[in-house]
């Protein structure tokens, strides 16, 4: 006994086997897991099986099982390091005759965003603009200080801190 045909030949009408059937092949009731393998294999069917402990669900929601998102700050780090950011940069230094349009110096220059909205490959060249690091870091850190912070947009206190520091330069020269 133990041949798939005779297996498949005791099943019931509703999927399982009579419990003298497996009885009189040696499956003890309940029949453990792989019974089927073993019998068909000439082992015993109602040996022991070692098994490997699953690793316990810790949540049975589908946002659990997704894998981490990357952060909006992970993404934009991951974008300035792309091949399409790197050409659109150099297409905006080479605009602004590599100078920075706030102060004119040509050291460590930035390429700030205006506005994030086409953020990750869809940017246009108008949305950005050539600023030196002294000139960047300024201009985020008078944003960030603003007291209108959150209700003044990034482009109007661009232009505005650009504006601005032209019109030292004019009134230096």
């Amino acid at each position: 006994m133990g041949t798939p045909h005779d297996i498949t030949a005791a099943m019931t009408e509703r999927g399982g086997w009579p419990r003298a059937t497996l009885s009189s092949w040696g499956v003890p009731w309940p029949p453990p897991k792989g019974w089927q393998q073993r019998l068909l294999s000439g082992g015993t069917p109602n040996t022991t099986i070692t098994t490997v402990a699953r690793p316990a669900r810790v949540s049975k929601s589908p946002r659990a099982r997704r894998a981490p998102q990357p952060t909006r700050s992970e993404r934009y780090n991951a974008f300035l390091l792309s091949h399409p950011w790197k050409t659109l940069r150099q297409a905006v230094l080479a605009r602004d005759g590599h100078s920075c349009v706030a102060c004119a110096s040509n050291q460590h220059l930035h390429c700030h965003h205006l506005t994030y909205r086409r953020f990750g490959g869809a940017e246009l060249l108008t949305d950005l603009v050539t600023l030196c690091e002294p000139c960047h870091d300024a201009l985020h850190t008078g944003y960030q200080a603003s007291p209108d912070h959150g209700n003044r947009h990034l482009t109007r206190w661009t232009k505005e801190f650009i504006a601005a520091r032209q019109d030292t330069r004019k009134i230096e020269s």
